[in-house]
């Protein structure tokens, strides 16, 4: 059993603010191999990007969200998978949880179609705690 647990989940306010998917790819694989130096006994896991919640959202950046389609989350989100494999690292998959049918954030998990409310906490709370349960048996 891992010392420490390292959950990492990066990325939506780069994807609002423009940065390119490669930058975003590039800056967390580096934080990665970084913490897997400084830490080499812990147990890195990187969490997807959640999803948000598109025409629905009443965020006060609304109009930032709806210049990022939720497939471009999802493709990130494919990087992130790929180079937690590569660096031998868990890969958390929350998206499902919190997509709807469309791929926009379920409205029952939000406050504003970008930030969780209570139950959006809960569900994630349970995802992770499955995660470190599967691991550690």
């Amino acid at each position: 059993m891992a010392l420490s647990q390292i959950l990492f989940l990066v990325g939506i306010n780069d994807l609002i603010a423009q940065v390119p998917e490669q930058s975003i790819a590039q800056n967390l694989e580096q934080s990665v191999q970084y913490l897997k130096q400084q830490h080499p006994e812990a147990h890195i896991i990187l969490q997807s990007i959640l999803p948000h919640g598109a025409e629905r959202a009443t965020w006060e950046g609304r109009d930032l969200l709806l210049q990022l389609p939720n497939d471009r989350i999802q493709a990130v989100n494919t990087a992130i998978a790929k180079m937690a494999a590569e660096e031998g690292v868990d890969y958390l998959d929350l998206y499902p949880l919190f997509a709807d049918g469309e791929g926009a954030l379920r409205p029952d998990l939000t406050t504003d179609g970008l930030h969780l409310n209570d139950r959006g906490y809960l569900v994630w709370r349970t995802a992770i705690a499955l995660t470190l349960d599967e691991r550690d048996n």
